[in-house]
């Protein structure tokens, strides 16, 4: 990943868990379509969550052995998260009592890492 990247203060990686991932898939109603139609729906439900699973883990070690930013997202878009890539792209939380923070550029910090 690193080598395509021309400005490492640009990018984040964010990684879901698989129980974020179950959860993302639920919230849109339909999880069951397709593995219902198959003889094995249970199956066919775990087959792509697992295959998921293992590319999600596999960037993931890529990302954090080339020492890029990656974020783990294991439930809602918290502040916390909001935070962790702001900071990443030079960006400053500010919350005017929005449903969501604005993001405003932040100058004093770099623009590309050490």
């Amino acid at each position: 990943m690193k080598p395509v990247l021309h400005n490492l203060s640009r990018c984040v990686w964010l990684i879901p868990t698989p129980e974020f991932r179950l959860a993302a898939c639920e919230s849109r109603g339909s999880i069951w379509s397709i593995p219902n139609k198959t003889s094995n729906p249970e199956r066919a439900l775990s087959n792509p969550l697992e295959r998921d699973r293992l590319f999600t883990a596999r960037v993931k070690d890529m990302g954090e052995h080339a020492d890029l930013p990656v974020i783990n997202v294991d439930g809602p878009m918290a502040e916390s998260v909001l935070n962790l890539a702001a900071t990443q792209f030079g960006l400053q939380m500010r919350n005017r009592g929005l449903a969501a923070p604005d993001l405003v550029p932040q100058t004093d910090l770099p623009t590309g890492r050490g």
